[in-house]
This record gives C-alpha cells, structure tokens and sequence, in this order.
C-alpha cells in the first residue's frame, strides 16, 4: 500500500515475520511469502471510488481528515470521500478514538450517495495501515470559486480567508450562516449541523 497514492499494484502480503538482524523490526521470510491480488473490485483510489456506481462494493486507502460522531472522511491526494454510520463497528472505532486524523486507513464499503454527493454507509472493512500522516494541505479557494465549483471539492480539505458573519454573535446547531467574504463582498451560506455532527459550537470569531 503507497501511502502517498500514485498508481501502483495493490497486493496482499502473507508470509512469516521474524527479527533477524536484532533491530527490534519485524522482517517477512521471503522463502515463506505468497502474493495475492486483492481482486478486481479493490480500487486503492478514492478519486475512482467517488465516481462508482451506487451499490457497488469498491474499497479505497487515503488519510483521515476528521473523525467525529457519525463522520469518518478520508482524502487521497485531489480527492476525498466520507462515510457516515450511526452506529456498529466503525461508529464504535471513531468514539474510542481508536480511528483519528492522520490515520492512514483502508476501506471496504458498498458505494452510495446522499443528496447526489458520494457517501458511504455500509462499511464491511476499516482498517488503520499507518499513524500520524501529515494531513493534506487544504485547497485555498475564494468565495466566488466555492460558489462556482464547491462540489468538486466534496470532502476535501478548503480554505477561504477574510471572512465575516454579521447578523450572528454565536454558532449554533442545525443553523444556517450568512457569509461575507472581505473585500470582495461575495456572499456564502453556511450550514452548522445539529446532532452532534459538527464540532462548530459557541462565539463566532472576530
């Protein structure tokens, strides 16, 4: 698996592990290790898995860029994907903390969509291959650039600067924001979700 993405051949390892030079690392017995593909449904790209047809099993690897509540997002180079689960084992993995931003992971899951983005429920497979990953960088955009094309960046990392709230004091759950960007004046909308799905609570900033 390359954490840094790119195009290689994603394969299985199962051999026998040993410490044979002493350095406290364990080393694989290559007279001992098979290879197996992972088959022609594993993707490795979440740049293809976001374009996979509903319902199809597909499995992808990047960095988690947030876990928190329900939301698990990860993001592989110039794309991202995030799945939602209320409960069960992936839900149970982000509460202990046992799943964190950083973590480099592999996901197996059938492909699905929520009010046309793509999002994944069903999970069958998360699995943390690496720790402690720097995050992506996040894409600086302007407001007019988010008001444009902001779908293309679904569940990726972005950033828009100078911005001001005028008619709020406070970020409060399930609420929508008037936004103001500086000294453009171009307007968003903002939206804080409720449920304990955001992590957005309290004074907004000056």
């Amino acid at each position: 698996v390359n954490p840094r993405g790119g195009n290689d051949r994603i394969i299985a390892i199962d051999g026998s592990e040993t410490d044979n030079d002493g350095d406290d690392i364990a080393d694989i017995d290559m007279g001992t290790v098979s290879f197996s593909d992972l088959g022609p449904e594993f993707i490795g790209s979440v740049a293809d898995a976001v374009v996979t047809p509903d319902g199809d099993a597909v499995s992808f690897v990047g960095t988690v860029t947030r876990a928190f509540e329900s939301f698990l997002f990860v993001q592989q180079d110039t794309a991202g994907i995030y799945t939602f689960n209320s409960s069960g084992f992936v839900y149970d993995a982000i509460q202990a903390g046992d799943v964190r931003p950083g973590d480099f992971v592999e996901v197996s899951a059938l492909s699905g969509s929520f009010e046309g983005l793509q999002a994944f429920g069903e999970v069958d497979l998360l699995r943390v291959v690496y720790r402690d990953l720097e995050l992506p960088a996040p894409i600086l955009l302007t407001a007019e650039e988010f008001n444009n094309s902001g779908t293309r960046y679904n569940s990726e990392l972005i950033r828009i600067e100078n911005l001001r709230i005028d008619d709020a004091t406070d970020f409060e759950g399930s609420t929508t924001y008037n936004v103001i960007e500086d000294p453009t004046g171009t307007a968003l909308t903002m939206f804080v979700r409720g449920d304990n799905g955001s992590e957005v609570r309290g004074p907004i900033p000056d």
